[in-house]
């Protein structure tokens, strides 16, 4: 029915008297699509005065029931809420109750040594619990040595005793056991209630790590079990006691190409047993996991750290040694062992690289320095430290190179000059930088003095050259003592002006060889002389060489 028909509807439910038709009203409204504005103005057009009233009680009747039914409804449903708010208190009550005998059964439970939940390794009273456990177990198993309980992460997971041990190639019971699962370890002892007069304490028969052996549960023989290599002669049982007989809760371990079946007391105790051993060899898998995937990360970090400086380093015996070690475990566990020490002094030589391709040569000493204080105080093992002592080293040598090279700049001030003598006598490479300074005078010397403009007259010539060459040495000995803050020229550099005047001397006995050493001759001779006075201002004696031009 559209909206126009649900209003001519109620037209006609209007004009009538009958009060079985006026009781319509209400699935008149109930229609989806009724439209109440178009009938309110019908109504009002077309409904007589007794209409308008009848309309008014109808709607009016209408409202007060469905005001009682929704007061009824409500009050109906709270008593209803109040009742299940009762009994859910109840029940609360009742939980509390139980989870309070949970706890006191569990506990009863532990102390009999059953079962041993799992624990919270971060609590200290559940620390102090497994610590026991395993003090208990080894006064009172032999054949395992020391080493076994000292294991620090090892904990017990479950106990299990007197499950008997079936031999699979004559299905026959062998012995009583007794089961311990540890978290990586599966360890099967003897049990005292198969022997009269039994040892004091149980003996360990097999210790399998869980890693290396499969478990899995039989309920029906299979043929693909491998028969133990050897049988007891005292092995001679009941028809009842075979292996898949009477027993048939059985628990198959498989480990080294060898089978061995163990029996429950039922159904349950194997599953359970069986869930936590697979969950342990899960657990211990995913270990050996991550450790195989830290391994690698660790080889790819220790291949990163010594073949990054392959090219610089290939000379040196640490760098030869580590290398051809890389994939040996000695390397590999030292990696391990030492990795944060090692990472540290990976990022102080980086921070160093960084310095020095910056140029930045304060810093790039007091990094030289802090890394050498660092691996004086570091218990690291000797390899390592020879291969971090010479890529060190080769550090040093780079910034000395690049520290050496600028010495030579012939436009170079003064001061910075200075500053960088003084770079190079923290590292203790003075010696370098004098080395590299008369180095480049003496390029100097050689470019200005000897190329000088031939003269027609060689004693003009000569005297040119010697005023600039004894003017430079003067000049060059006063930058030497400011460079590098000396009071007095030492040993070395005054061998250096002594070489520099001999080949001074060499080049004026070529210019007159062949000529008559005449007046001008002498008078070179004697201007050579003097220009060299200054030089005694340093205590500098250069008068016997030049005598040999007389």
């Amino acid at each position: 029915m559209n909206r126009y028909g649900s209003v001519h509807q109620a037209r006609r439910l209007l004009e009538s008297s009958s009060q079985d038709d006026l009781n319509g009203f209400e699935t008149m409204f109930d229609v989806e699509n009724f439209d109440v504005e178009r009938y309110l103005q019908e109504t009002l057009k077309n409904a007589s005065e007794e209409q308008m009233l009848a309309l008014y009680t109808q709607l009016l009747k209408m409202h007060t029931d469905l005001k009682k039914d929704l007061e009824k409804n409500f009050y109906k449903n709270f008593r209803e809420f109040v009742l299940i708010s009762e009994e859910m208190q109840n029940l609360n009550k009742d939980v509390s109750k139980v989870r309070s005998l949970l706890t006191t059964l569990g506990k009863k439970i532990e102390a009999l040594n059953l079962v041993t939940f799992e624990h919270d390794l971060t609590d200290a009273s559940n620390t102090e619990l497994m610590h026991r456990q395993l003090k208990r177990l080894q006064s009172s198993v032999d054949g395992l040595n020391d080493d076994f309980w000292q294991v620090p992460s090892r904990r017990v997971v479950y106990e299990q005793f007197e499950w008997k041990q079936f031999n699979v190639l004559t299905q026959k019971l062998r012995r009583f056991v007794n089961l311990v699962l540890f978290d990586d370890v599966l360890l099967v002892t003897t049990s005292s209630v198969s022997q009269e007069r039994g040892p004091r304490k149980y003996e360990a028969q097999y210790v399998w790590n869980l890693a290396d052996v499969e478990i899995l549960a039989a309920t029906q023989p299979t043929e693909d079990l491998e028969n133990e290599q050897e049988i007891d002669a005292e092995e001679s049982q009941s028809d009842e006691d075979t292996l898949f007989g009477k027993h048939q809760n059985l628990v198959i371990v498989k480990n080294d190409r060898k089978t061995y079946a163990f029996s429950s007391h039922g159904n349950e105790e194997r599953d359970y047993f069986l869930r936590q051993a697979l969950e342990c060899k899960r657990l211990v898998s995913e270990k050996a996991q991550k450790q195989r995937e830290l391994e690698l990360e660790m080889h790819q970090q220790l291949l990163y750290l010594v073949r990054s400086d392959k090219n610089l380093l290939s000379t040196y015996n640490s760098f030869q040694l580590l290398y051809r070690e890389l994939d040996s475990e000695r390397v590999l566990s030292l990696f391990s062992k030492f990795s944060k020490t090692l990472h540290d002094l990976g990022d102080m030589i980086d921070d160093l690289d960084d310095a020095i391709a910056l140029q930045m040569f304060n810093e790039a000493i007091k990094a030289i320095k802090q890394i050498k204080t660092y691996l004086g105080k570091i218990n690291l093992d000797r390899l390592f430290i020879e291969f971090f002592l010479d890529k060190l080293e080769e550090r040093v040598r780079r910034v000395t190179r690049i520290l050496c090279h600028q010495i030579q700049y012939s436009a170079i001030s003064r001061n910075d000059l200075r500053d960088i003598a003084r770079l190079l006598h923290s590292l203790t490479k003075q010696s370098e930088a004098m080395e590299a300074f008369l180095q480049a005078r003496t390029w100097q010397l050689r470019n200005k003095c000897y190329n000088v403009q031939l003269e027609k007259d060689t004693s003009d010539f000569v005297e040119t050259s010697a005023f600039i060459a004894f003017r430079m040495l003067y000049q060059i000995t006063e930058s030497f003592l400011y460079t590098f803050e000396l009071t007095a020229v030492n040993t070395e550099y005054v061998e250096w002006v002594i070489g520099q005047v001999e080949m001074f001397v060499d080049v004026v006995k070529k210019q007159y060889a062949g000529l008559v050493k005449d007046a001008s001759y002498v008078r070179a001779v004697q201007y050579i002389i003097e220009q060299a006075k200054p030089l005694k201002e340093f205590d500098i004696d250069v008068d016997p060489i030049l005598r040999r031009l007389q």
